[in-house]
């Protein structure tokens, strides 16, 4: 009984494991594209800039945060800069 509880422990890990693996490639893919940096991935997806510092220290994530993550990924959208004419016309009227 004691070798059987065991390895359903272990399996459990091994599945968590995978899942924070999973979800971390999630996130190193979606910074390559962005360009977003650790601080300022965590400030936008859950206005907490340390977030992603704890997550990959070994922090253990609630299923509501990362439904919040990978909402946020999906959704997210470049700023848009100004079009280059209207910085333009900005300058010249200031």
């Amino acid at each position: 009984m004691r070798r059987l509880e065991l390895s359903a422990a272990r399996d459990r890990v091994r599945v968590m494991s995978t899942e924070r693996d999973r979800l971390l490639n999630e996130i190193d893919q979606f910074q390559a594209v962005s360009g977003l940096s650790d601080t300022a991935f965590g400030a936008e997806a859950l206005n907490d800039p340390n977030w992603l510092f704890r997550f990959r220290k070994g922090g253990d994530p609630k299923l509501g945060t990362v439904d919040k993550v990978r909402s946020f990924m999906r959704g997210w959208r470049p700023k848009q800069l100004p079009h280059p004419n209207k910085r333009a016309d900005a300058r010249a009227v200031a």
